[in-house]
């Protein structure tokens, strides 16, 4: 068989473990053979998502999780050939989709968001250069630097306390905000935010120049002093989330 040959053998073996309800066995392969393959690579990608997504595979159950998986197997067309990538896949072949399957809880798809955020920042290697900082810097006069392995996250559901016995079918009227990161330990945390913290949590990450009373004085909508109960409670934040590994420290300016 040519290279030729070969590389035409391929891609259509291909399209059959795809799709082998709707494309033909190529010539020259077993059913037999076929099968074993096909069993092998749906079988995989089912353990793969499943370890990936196990609370939304146990909220749909094994037969529909196993259907999105061969919908995803057959449709997506992957450019990465990394594994870790590929829950990150499915995730993005979810969101792409021009529609979402019938059965599925209008929540899975953030549910889905959620869960993979864990796994993305375990791999996570944005903190491989950080910046000069001091541990134990001022976070009110200092330029607080918010751990580079972390996630300012908002859904409309709440996402923490889905499970099998707690399917909603509306969202509620407020929605839910969490950070996550990878501390010192290399554990990712997830904690809960109020509205309070989660803007300041956001100035933190969008402005990166600011001093933390300059945070808290934006997300307060303030021009001149900011009052002492709002200096107090941002502090305590900013303080809580150093402890936590969130923050890392302040900033230290580049001299010269």
């Amino acid at each position: 068989m040519s290279a030729t040959d070969f590389r035409t053998f391929q891609f259509a073996f291909g399209s059959y473990l795809r799709d082998p309800t709707a494309v033909a066995r190529p010539a020259g392969v077993s059913a037999r053979r076929a099968r074993a393959y096909v069993t092998l690579l749906s079988n995989n990608l089912y353990r793969l998502l499943g370890a990936a997504f196990p609370v939304s595979r146990q909220i749909v159950g094994v037969r529909r999780f196993r259907r999105y998986t061969r919908d995803f197997f057959r449709e997506y067309r992957s450019s990465a050939p990394y594994f870790h990538r590929i829950a990150e896949a499915f995730l993005e072949w979810l969101q792409t989709r021009a529609d979402l399957p019938e059965d599925m809880p209008p929540f899975l798809p953030e549910l889905l968001h959620y869960e993979w955020v864990e796994l993305a920042l375990a791999t996570s290697q944005l903190d491989a250069h950080l910046p000069s900082h001091d541990p134990n810097g001022n976070l009110l006069v200092g330029n607080p630097l918010l751990n580079p392995v972390a996630m300012i996250l908002a859904y409309r559901w709440p996402v923490h306390r889905l499970s099998s016995r707690f399917k909603p079918t509306t969202p509620p009227v407020e929605p839910t905000f969490i950070a996550a990161w990878r501390d010192a330990g290399f554990v990712v945390r997830f904690m809960i935010l109020d509205t309070f913290a989660a803007h300041l949590l956001d100035a933190l990450e969008r402005q990166t120049s600011l001093s933390g009373e300059q945070l808290i004085g934006q997300i307060v909508d303030v021009t001149e002093a900011i009052p002492e109960s709002l200096r107090r409670r941002g502090l305590d934040a900013l303080e809580d989330w150093r402890q936590r590994g969130l923050i890392l420290g302040t900033v230290v300016p580049v001299s010269g």
